[in-house]
């Protein structure tokens, strides 16, 4: 989906939260559905992974497949269906459906990166702005705090193939240019030029150690940040072991501002 002609240019001025220059995304709902006529499942997200769900039958007259995968880190959300029929002896109609729905709330007003695939329906969600939106399927704006939610609840019968999905990014500082090389952080890290492991919008070339919450040092409310992680992982895991523990908080201290 990741597509890139946006990125050079201002396009517009389980609980997971991803600190943002005062303003945080926080996930209180999402969940994942899939179902064709053998199966039907639903999942809820986790906050430290994916929700990954298929369905699928396959013989020599039908073909059923169904997938969804939703992950909070930031919002990544994609779902499919694909139904084909074939006659052999009489018609069989091949039934598939996928769906999710995802609730979330932004603190402040900020800048969100959002993309979704151009070839299948957007996610009904009141994030976007009203149509017409940008054909490349990428928007970049700032929109006020307030809660917000995307879904997509959609189905095939017969000879058919949908897909919905959504891609939602926090922007920390949208003029951020730790690097100085003249491209803003978050231009770099959707493209690809820049890694950002911890998904906390800040490139990790330019990020200090243990500063959790991105305001470039590391003190008080990066220590409590690590505390409330304690035992899970996410962010806070600074020793890329699987759990926030006692090794992340030597790492953090020893990096204090």
């Amino acid at each position: 989906m990741r597509s890139q002609s946006l990125l050079m240019s201002f396009a517009s001025a389980a609980v997971l939260s991803a600190t943002a220059f005062g303003s945080s995304l926080t996930v209180q709902t999402a969940t994942s559905y899939v179902g064709t006529d053998e199966c039907d499942d639903s999942c809820d997200a986790l906050v430290s992974g994916a929700c990954s769900l298929l369905c699928e039958l396959q013989n020599r007259e039908l073909v059923e497949f169904a997938t969804a995968n939703v992950a909070l880190t930031p919002i990544s959300i994609t779902t499919s269906a694909t139904a084909d029929a074939v006659t052999l002896g009489g018609k069989m109609m091949a039934h598939a459906h996928s769906g999710f729905d995802v609730e979330f709330t932004l603190s402040e007003a900020t800048f969100v990166y959002v993309e979704w695939n151009i070839f299948f329906p957007v996610a009904q969600n009141n994030i976007l702005p009203p149509p017409p939106l940008p054909p490349e399927g990428v928007w970049v704006g700032q929109v006020p705090a307030g809660s917000y939610f995307a879904k997509a609840d959609h189905s095939v019968v017969g000879e058919g193939s949908l897909a919905s999905g959504i891609f939602i990014r926090v922007i920390p500082d949208y003029f951020a240019d730790c690097d100085g090389d003249g491209t803003f952080d978050w231009q770099e890290i959707v493209a690809g030029t820049q890694q950002d492991t911890n998904d906390n919008g800040i490139p990790d070339a330019c990020e200090v150690t243990g500063d959790l919450n991105g305001d470039g040092v590391v003190g008080a409310s990066d220590l409590a940040i690590l505390l409330g992680d304690w035992g899970g992982g996410g962010p806070s895991d600074l020793n890329d072991d699987g759990t926030v523990g006692a090794p992340d908080l030597a790492i953090l201290l020893g990096a204090w501002s």
